[in-house]
């Protein structure tokens, strides 16, 4: 399982997520906020998750640390990615992106503090 998922970020290293890429710095941080903060997107298009969101070892924090360090660059890739393109400019732990309901998965609290922190 650990292995799949260590092949799989490294075969990622050379691709691109499916969104566009970030052409700016996204303004604002990451952090807990009220529900108000977080806005629907404004733009006709809707986000496109990348391939490995829908992983289940996705929404696992990985227990080897070199395979842990690549997943939270994942992650902070797509949320980034996520927030630019819906807008958002403070993202809740609690958000609809660290929950996958196509797969059941959802990350779990120590793996949003270890993403965001």
């Amino acid at each position: 399982f650990s292995i799949f998922w260590h092949f799989f970020c490294f075969s990622l290293r050379t691709t691109h997520m499916t969104s566009p890429t970030l052409a700016s710095p996204v303004v604002g941080r990451f952090m807990g906020g009220s529900p108000a903060t977080e806005r629907p997107s404004s733009s006709t298009v809707p986000f496109r998750f990348p391939a490995h969101y829908y992983l289940p070892p996705f929404f696992t924090l990985q227990p080897v640390l070199s395979t842990r360090q690549r997943q939270c660059e994942l992650w902070a890739e797509l949320l980034l990615e996520y927030c630019r393109c819906t807008r958002v400019f403070v993202l809740e732990t609690s958000s609809e992106v660290f929950a996958n309901r196509a797969i059941s998965r959802r990350l779990s609290p120590e793996g949003v503090a270890a993403v965001l922190g």
